[in-house]
């Protein structure tokens, strides 16, 4: 959601602190509530602590800036409820969701109607229409949550031909995406094989998936690379799909 509404936000660039510190939010809430799931025994309970201690730092930290940023105290203060405030754990997953759904509030302001009515369409977070407004900053998952430079965006070589005006260029690598729906800067599966078949090599056109779900093709934390493969009959491919 935070992706697709800065894609179509005609003030995305100003608010580019604002959309990375969401992002931020979001994947620290994401956090905590996978360390509660798997709280002790499951886990060392020194380690465990240590770790809740730290993202409820750094998630506390996030709504402060939100706050500076101008997001209304009054919405955020749903977020009291999270155990990152309260303590209390067993309600944190329902708590996140309505906090992230009264702060992301913001996100439908003066947002592209054009854009919006194209997702739907391609059912992609990029429009092939590209962003409403170009040259954006890049947005990447948070440096933070990831091993010392990983997410730098100083690290991706061509950094700038991620975006989407540039990807458009070359209609068989019009929608880079990782396993997360993300940009990337390496091909998505299926650009992959085409690029294969451009220059001769045939695959097999066979494939297994461990781990497919319900076999759908969605985009975001739902994409699978396998099940849209599958389902897209231009790739001609058949398989077998395992979920567990």
């Amino acid at each position: 959601m935070i992706v697709q509404a800065r894609s179509a936000d005609p003030l995305a660039k100003h608010r580019h602190e604002l959309y990375k510190t969401s992002l931020s939010l979001t994947e620290g809430l994401r956090i905590y509530d996978c360390l509660q799931a798997y709280r002790p025994p499951c886990s060392d309970e020194v380690l465990h602590g240590k770790a809740v201690s730290e993202i409820c730092r750094m998630v506390r930290g996030y709504r402060d800036t939100l706050e500076r940023h101008g997001i209304e105290a009054t919405v955020l203060s749903m977020m009291q409820a999270h155990g990152c405030w309260s303590g209390v754990w067993q309600t944190s997953k329902r708590d996140a969701i309505l906090a992230l759904q009264a702060y992301l509030g913001w996100l439908s302001d003066s947002l592209s109607v054009e854009h919006i009515a194209i997702w739907q369409q391609e059912r992609t977070p990029y429009p092939s229409k590209g962003p409403l407004v170009p040259d954006l900053p890049l947005l990447l998952f948070p440096e933070e949550f990831t091993p010392e430079g990983a997410c730098n965006p100083n690290n991706f070589v061509g950094a700038a031909s991620m975006w989407h005006d540039a990807l458009l260029r070359d209609k068989a690598t019009g929608s880079w995406r990782d396993a997360s729906g993300a940009f990337a800067q390496h091909l998505e599966v299926q650009h992959v094989l085409m690029k294969l078949r451009s220059a001769g090599v045939e695959p097999s056109n066979f494939l297994v998936n461990l781990g497919a779900a319900d076999g759908t093709c969605g985009w975001g934390s739902l994409y699978d690379p396998g099940n849209c493969l599958l389902l897209n009959k231009q790739m001609n491919m058949s398989g077998i799909v395992f979920e567990g």
